[in-house]
């Protein structure tokens, strides 16, 4: 029998902390707010570490274009887009704090699921690529060297600084979740589909699949094409989407910067 502390008023009983957690983390209020801090951290690192302005990212090489081309230079124009991304956010959580609530504790027990996820994204990402790879009897040759048994950098150059590639892992899982999976999967969806649009499995699983064809496809703008690297970065993304479907924004932005980190600089030392 649930004791008086479980019960609510009518005799139902109380949600458990898991499933209150599991709630809350994928509300937009709280994903707003527990990905704030990687919106920070890129933010500032990118002004004081302009190295970390990789362009890895389709949103940072974008930027990075579109202010050349404007002939802006120097830390302003980044200042001034980060600070305004800032405020919307800031806004977006001030809004809708009028009809959600909001609980940093949240963090902790977030980065702990999203560390796993980021061991295990690498791990099935690796399986699944070598086995496709085989099935389609890919050459050796034609499979990027540095695949290794926990995946891929998005970058095989030189490693770079641990605080560099915390600034760069910060973006990356940001920016790339936001635009790869929020963008295209979520708005797409909700946009042609209606807000009904997660009870669509067809075309929610093949917007995951064209996102993530597209998120693969990207990174070779900046290196050499490899089937290796293509199709890990596919299976990569494929499970990002499956984290934003089932968990929210907030876990699979966390656990694709937490990957990067990973690799970057736990990996690469």
């Amino acid at each position: 029998m649930a004791s008086p502390k479980n019960r609510r008023k009518g005799g139902a009983t109380a949600p458990s902390a898991l499933r209150v957690y599991l709630h809350e983390t994928r509300t937009p209020l709280t994903a707003a707010a527990l990905t704030l801090p990687l919106l920070v951290l890129y933010g500032l690192g990118s002004l004081v570490l302009p190295e970390a302005r990789n362009g890895a990212d389709l949103l940072t090489s974008t930027l990075s274009m579109a202010f050349a081309t404007a002939g802006w230079v120097g830390w302003r124009p980044w200042g001034a887009f980060y600070g305004a991304l800032l405020a919307i956010n800031v806004g977006v959580l001030i809004v809708l704090r009028r009809r959600e609530r909001v609980s940093w504790k949240m963090l902790p027990p977030l980065l702990v699921e999203c560390s796993l996820y980021a061991l295990l994204t690498g791990i099935a990402s690796t399986w699944m690529t070598d086995q496709l790879l085989e099935f389609a009897r890919v050459p050796a040759s034609a499979i990027s060297p540095w695949l290794t048994v926990l995946g891929a950098t998005a970058d095989p150059s030189p490693h770079v600084p641990p605080i560099t590639g915390l600034v760069i892992s910060a973006g990356a899982g940001l920016h790339e979740e936001l635009v790869f999976r929020l963008g295209c999967i979520g708005l797409i969806a909700r946009a042609s589909l209606g807000p009904d649009w997660r009870h669509r499995a067809g075309p929610v699983v093949m917007l995951a699949l064209v996102s993530s064809l597209v998120f693969a496809g990207v990174h070779h703008l900046a290196e050499p094409f490899s089937w290796g690297a293509m199709v890990f970065r596919t299976v990569a993304g494929l499970v990002f989407a499956s984290l934003y479907l089932a968990r929210g924004f907030a876990v699979a932005a966390w656990t694709h910067a937490l990957y990067d980190v990973w690799i970057l600089i736990v990996i690469a030392r």
